[in-house]
């Protein structure tokens, strides 16, 4: 934008106060501000260099708008409701595209000089009418109610993402599941949709696997990770659900010294620092019985990735065994039960 006067001079005429060249190199001339069809590399807009501070903000708000209409490619229109009126006296007040300079939405009608055709920006830009949202995904799904559900530790999982498309166009989505609080590696998995069709219309992908190392968090689903749609409603791409728990391995080798001992122990199998509980059962023989719970249940403090021994009082006659399950973000079902031991006294 140039304040001074344009190469062909328009602006010598102090009747006119801005003038548009559309410029493409392989045209001649390379600019020109007559009113042709042409593929537009870049405009230069000049501005009436007489017209200073003493011209109301409103007639040089005005007239900024209407050259940069110019600079877009619209031509002057004969409503004088447009913008893109040729006559500043005619829309001085207007301080920004109409509707009449925007277009219809669906496609352009008539010609510039009748005052009730629309021929507006959508005419050559098009009309991009596009609202995505995501709406599901699975197979893990907690309830909107803030449920859990529960995945081991060490596991992995694809996830099936959809998308919405609200709007009356098709787009295509970048669609991406996080996790907040505890993550996975990565944060989650990415997949793209080629198109969601328009109208409602919904469309899915398969995200990339998440692998499982950390505590439970927060789910939610972007449409659009990447933010390279534009849309009519940015505001609802994201679906938040529930929680996602992760259970830690439980520990592995569990033993009740055989010598015997007043000894057991185990090996904590998870990167989680989780803590354990421990029951201690006892039966009259070995190889048969009924197994009863002696004393109350114990816990134990966290650990990770270690090989620990622990002290225990075993009075007998009696076999003895011990059981062991972490307790983690989402505690076990099962216990790790380790081979019966008889205490002769």
């Amino acid at each position: 934008m140039y304040g001074a006067v344009d190469p062909d001079g328009t602006l010598n005429n102090p009747f006119f106060l801005g003038v548009t060249y559309l410029c493409n190199n392989s045209y001649s001339p390379v600019c020109s501000s007559d009113q042709r069809a042409i593929d537009i590399q870049w405009s230069e807009i000049y501005l009436q260099p007489n017209m200073g501070l003493g011209t109301p903000l409103e007639t040089r708000t005005t007239l900024v708008a209407h050259e940069f209409g110019h600079a877009l490619g619209l031509f002057h229109h004969d409503n004088t409701n447009a913008l893109m009126y040729g006559d500043l006296g005619g829309n001085a007040g207007l301080q920004g595209p109409q509707d009449i300079d925007i277009g219809s939405p669906t496609d352009c009608r008539g010609t510039t000089n009748v005052p009730t055709d629309e021929w507006g920006i959508r005419c050559i830009y098009g009309y991009y009418d596009v609202d995505l949202q995501a709406i599901d995904y699975s197979p893990l799904k907690p309830s909107t109610s803030g449920g859990t559900t529960s995945v081991g530790e060490g596991g992995s999982t694809q996830f099936t993402l959809t998308v919405r498309n609200n709007g009356s166009v098709a787009a295509g989505s970048t669609v991406r599941i996080q996790f907040g609080g505890a993550n996975p590696p990565g944060g989650g998995g990415t997949c793209t949709i080629g198109s969601v069709p328009p109208n409602g219309g919904t469309a899915s992908c398969v995200a990339s696997a998440v692998s499982w190392n950390f505590g439970g968090g927060t789910v939610r689903v972007v449409a659009d990770y990447n933010g390279t749609v534009a849309e009519t409603n940015e505001g609802n791409n994201t679906l938040n659900w529930g929680t996602i728990g992760v259970s830690p391995r439980n520990p592995t080798s569990v033993r009740v010294c055989s010598t015997p001992c007043d000894l057991y122990g185990f090996r904590n199998n998870s990167s989680i620092d989780t803590g354990f509980g421990v029951i201690v059962q006892k039966r009259s023989s070995c190889s048969s019985g009924t197994w009863t719970q002696v004393g109350s249940n114990i816990l134990l403090p966290p650990k990770g990735l270690t090989d620990d021994v622990y002290a225990y009082n075993f009075v007998g006659p009696g076999c003895f065994r011990v059981r062991v399950q972490t307790l983690g973000p989402i505690v076990h079902s099962s216990l790790i039960t380790s081979s019966g031991v008889y205490f002769p006294n």
